[in-house]
């Protein structure tokens, strides 16, 4: 919050004189705080007020001070009021983030009638998993948003307490402030008033994009105990892969083949210098944010997947070369791979066949020296929000029977067409964004026949831009 606005200090002290009374006795009746003939009241009975805020609504969701908070993952927004109509924007592109139940907004404008101000501020800003820095010259200049709560923000996120991420809202000179050793939003640090995005809404959804990522790789730390393989009521627990030894295995290898089906096996940060093999239903996640661990792999797949359902998460994924091998070999079964960095000097980031299933979700999947996703001999599944750019063939190339679905996929800059259905490949392609490509952004040859739905397709020369769907169906 920027004082400096009018929105505290003597400004917010001067509103708050008409500040009369709250009819807490409503509460009964109704969700949120009423006023009395529109006029703003001081409260009445705090403690009546303080016990009936606490309980539940019918709805089931908690509630505090007045404010329904739904489940998910608190998000601070630290802002100049200046730049409110940008914050508005955003909170807008956030909202299936909210709707789907992922993550709850707080910012000083849902301070009620009555409270205090600052208190409110602190309890939200140590509360909060994720806080957003909105930058721009006037969030510089404000003495509150930078000493106070981008400051107490760092500490926050230093002591691994909560995530602070920047988003650049207007260009301004932030080299040097205790926020630029972290990634910035847009991607790039681009500013959302910037040339570069043909409009704020293109650049507001790069930012939820990256809040979603985010979302992914905050997973709960283990409860106390955690190491033991089995609870007391017979349950699983996790399995802790720590190269310092202070877990239950120092190699991935050893704890897949020491899990029971169905285990969680949580991965220290580190570099793994080993292919995985999982041949029964395991969860693996990576601890820390995205590139803490890593798994590397030589003349083998970095992730061979043959079990009938698993999932994996939060890792950073690099097959190096050695032959033809694929960054995640998924040969069978329904796999959910969600948050990961996936690359290959070999063959293809990502392979589906074999009747497999997956589902690959908010993936980083890029500069492969061939394809990014692979799909063929009869794979199927769901690829969903990812962005796939980068790869020397196509983004994603369809063929011999492969039938996935892709929706609201970002496919771009790729070397190649952006995806490539042929030799008898299906595919649902629904509402994708397909950019940048050397080639055509959807190439359609020898028998493919996918079905096309508000996919916006471009590419990146003239010539290739007019064929942005090319072949049977163009």
């Amino acid at each position: 919050m920027d004082l400096g606005d009018g929105a505290g200090g003597e400004g917010k002290a001067e509103r708050r004189e008409d500040v009369k009374a709250v009819n807490c006795s409503e509460l009964e009746d109704h969700p949120f705080f009423q006023t009395n003939e529109g006029n703003l009241l001081s409260i009445v009975n705090e403690n009546r007020c303080l016990r009936k805020n606490r309980q539940t609504s019918r709805n089931g969701a908690a509630m505090t001070n007045g404010q329904i908070y739904s489940e998910g993952i608190e998000v601070f927004i630290s802002y100049s009021h200046k730049d409110e109509l940008l914050r508005d924007e955003l909170e807008k592109h956030l909202s299936i983030l909210k709707r789907q139940k992922l993550i709850s907004t707080w910012f000083d404008r849902k301070i009620g009638a009555g409270e205090e101000w600052k208190g409110q501020i602190d309890e939200h800003l140590d509360s909060a998993k994720i806080i957003l820095l909105l930058i721009s010259a006037d969030f510089l200049a404000s003495d509150y948003c930078y000493d106070i709560e981008m400051m107490h923000a760092m500490e926050r996120h230093e002591s691994g307490e909560a995530r602070v991420i920047p988003i650049i809202l207007r260009p301004v000179d932030w080299a040097g402030a205790p926020f630029g050793k972290l990634q910035a939003r847009p991607t790039d640090a681009e500013p959302v008033i910037s040339k570069k995005w043909g409009s704020t809404d293109e650049a507001f959804v790069d930012v939820a994009r990256g809040l979603r990522d985010a979302i992914v790789s905050l997973k709960p730390k283990d409860p106390a105990g955690a190491n033991s393989k089995t609870a007391p009521n017979g349950s699983l627990k996790n399995i802790i892969v720590d190269q310092m030894h202070r877990g239950d295995y120092t190699t991935i290898k050893t704890a897949i083949a020491a899990a029971a089906p169905g285990s969680r096996i949580l991965i220290r940060p580190g570099v793994y210098d080993e292919g995985l093999v999982i041949d029964k239903p395991l969860e693996i996640v990576g601890d820390g944010e995205i590139g803490d661990v890593v798994i590397r792999a030589s003349g083998k797949d970095a992730i061979l997947f043959k079990a009938v359902r698993g999932k994996i998460s939060n890792l950073l994924i690099r097959q190096t070369g050695g032959g033809n091998w694929f960054g995640v070999d998924i040969s069978q079964g329904c796999l959910e791979l969600v948050g990961c960095d996936i690359t290959s000097e070999s063959l293809a980031c990502v392979a589906v066949h074999g009747n497999a299933y997956p589902k690959l979700f908010a993936n980083l999947i890029h500069d492969s020296k061939n394809a990014g996703i692979l799909v063929y001999e009869n794979g199927q599944g769901v690829i969903e929000d990812n962005d796939i750019y980068g790869n020397a063939r196509p983004g994603v190339e369809i063929k011999d029977g492969g039938d996935p679905t892709l929706k609201h996929n970002k496919i771009h800059d790729g070397k190649s067409a952006g995806i490539i259905v042929y030799k008898n490949g299906k595919s649902a392609i629904e509402d994708n964004d397909i950019f940048g490509n050397t080639l055509a952004g959807v190439e359609i040859k020898d028998g493919g026949d996918p079905t096309l739905k508000h996919s916006e397709t471009a590419a990146a020369h003239p010539a290739a831009s007019r064929r942005g769907i090319q072949g049977a169906a163009a």
